[in-house]
């Protein structure tokens, strides 16, 4: 599970995971199947982030669709998109990201969490469309740990086109691998 051999405090959730994938049901069978396959993610690039979040026009929400599009639009095939966790303030959540991979195996894949990279103007309009009375002054954050499985592109542009517009869950994406 861990790609390291410290204690992450994803791996207490993951751990808690385990223990109810003990038999033989399909949930079971994802879950095992994404402990299994799933890796951490180290290194968040947030200005990169930022950039890429105005570039793309991310909406807030959206992480989904957000990265989605940033890969439909990645000429130089840069980008892997990424579903799994992230853990934000000791909660693990659901996410997608994208990662930028670079052709130097050394250099380590850098998170590009384009949904954070929002700015705190078009949050604030997101919260003010739905009725919220706050406003957002303080620094983006990001999460501390990041832990998911890749969803290819080839997959995941096939998907997209045969589904309408449709974004592929990971479960999907299991259920595609694992029922071939």
């Amino acid at each position: 599970m861990s790609n390291c051999k410290e204690e992450r405090s994803m791996d207490k959730f993951f751990e808690t995971l385990k223990r109810f994938s003990k038999d033989e049901s399909p949930a079971s069978k994802y879950r095992n199947w994404f402990l299994n396959n799933g890796k951490y993610f180290d290194v968040v690039n947030e200005s990169l982030s930022i950039q890429l979040a105005e570039k793309m026009n991310c909406e807030v929400k959206m992480c989904y669709n957000n990265c989605a599009k940033a890969i439909m639009n990645d000429y130089k095939n840069q980008y892997k998109f990424i579903e799994g966790y992230v853990e934000t303030h000791g909660v693990p959540i659901e996410h997608a990201w994208i990662v930028k991979t670079y052709d130097d195996l050394e250099l380590p894949e850098i998170v590009i969490d384009i949904t954070l990279g929002i700015s705190n103007e078009k949050r604030n309009e997101f919260g003010k469309e739905r009725g919220m009375d706050y406003e957002e002054t303080k620094p983006r954050e990001f999460p501390d740990e990041y832990f998911g499985i890749e969803l290819p592109k080839d997959y995941l542009m096939k998907y997209i086109f045969k589904h309408d517009g449709k974004i592929p869950t990971l479960f999907d994406y299991f259920d595609e691998v694992e029922n071939k």
